[in-house]
């Protein structure tokens, strides 16, 4: 879904830059296949991995979805709170879109968890 989101608003995007030089530049109207070209490149860049966000008690890991390993730690930042979404950001530069519905059975431990648990740094 967020993918969508995002290479819908780089089409707008695109498509709102083109218009606005076709009102003043008529030989524009070939810039028009860039709208379809960018959003598809929009679509590929917002791609997203899944991963496995795991508190082990002590500290936030993060991993490959697929991944047996149990991650790197991470330090978590709770930046929304909109009770059936949470939006994190790990490490300042990964951010995770997490939805009650995908997580109904433990929903309600991770957002305890997460309020609860504020680790300032890792341990190395």
């Amino acid at each position: 879904m967020v993918q969508a989101l995002i290479a819908f608003l780089a089409a707008l995007s695109v498509a709102s830059a083109i218009a606005g030089l076709w009102l003043h530049w008529a030989p524009a109207a070939w810039l028009t296949p860039l709208i379809p070209a960018v959003s598809l490149l929009a679509w590929r860049l917002a791609r997203v991995e899944p991963r496995q966000l795991q508190w082990d008690g002590q500290c936030w890991r993060l991993a490959a979805a697929a991944s047996h390993d149990p991650g790197v730690p991470v330090r978590l930042e709770l930046l929304m709170d909109l009770q059936s979404w949470l939006l994190l950001r790990a490490d300042g530069r990964h951010y995770l879109l997490l939805s009650q519905r995908k997580l109904a059975n433990h929903w309600g431990m991770l957002r305890a968890t997460l309020h609860a648990a504020r680790v300032e740094n890792p341990p190395a």
